[in-house]
């Protein structure tokens, strides 16, 4: 199960240890912040003492019983992990029966997803105005959240050239662009910290290729 969150992307591996009396599910939460843990006895007679998740070499959480003791649940952040791939444990104390335990793996991404932002010409594209205006979109989820934007076109800032709106960012250039290959890089940060770089490449064609 893989899943893509806004600044994140988890992929969830099937249970490589299933456990014994119990059956776990594992989900992310819709704004991929959660990964949710859930776990219930398989015989309806059995019940739950305890039952702990730990992400090994992160931490451990306890989940909280409900149901009669037949189940239990976890909330576990995802905010504080880095990019790389984990083990998760779970261990159930079912009276009667002990401990039972399932283990998986997971990997987890902090890549931001860069189609979060969108320049036009687009990557490839033939310009044929030396003085095309370039304009960058922020995707809707992101409009609300950006503190900071910088913006260079072939490796020169042109942070105060630009129109800055709320829906993203307006390059009118100051002088005609020599044909060839463009390059228009745009850095975003949002408020918490993460950054999205997204860059295109365009040629501007000569009068004697038009």
């Amino acid at each position: 199960m893989t899943t893509d969150g806004l600044r994140d992307r988890l992929e969830l591996n099937l249970l490589c240890v299933e456990p014994e009396f119990v059956t776990i599910e594992h989900t992310v939460s819709e704004d991929a912040e959660f990964l949710n843990v859930d776990v219930s006895v398989i015989d309806e007679g059995d019940s739950l003492s305890s039952a702990v998740a730990v992400i090994v070499g992160i931490g451990t959480w306890d989940l909280e019983l409900s149901d009669g003791n037949r189940s239990a649940h976890v909330e576990i952040p995802l905010a504080d992990l880095d990019s790389g791939e984990y083990g998760l444990e779970v261990s159930s104390g079912v009276t009667g029966h002990g401990i039972s335990t399932g283990e998986l793996t997971f990997s987890f991404s902090r890549e931001v997803d860069k189609d979060l932002v969108t320049i036009h010409p687009g990557d490839g594209a033939n310009v044929y105005d030396h003085m095309s205006v370039v304009i960058a979109y922020y995707a809707p989820e992101i409009r609300d959240i950006v503190s900071d934007v910088e913006v260079w076109l072939d490796d020169r800032d042109v942070t105060n050239e630009v129109i800055i709106y709320t829906d993203g960012i307006i390059f009118l250039p100051t002088e005609l662009y020599s044909d060839g290959e463009h390059r228009f890089m745009v850095r975003v940060e949002l408020t918490d910290g993460r950054v999205i770089e997204k860059a295109v490449s365009f040629t501007v064609m000569g009068m004697d290729e038009i």
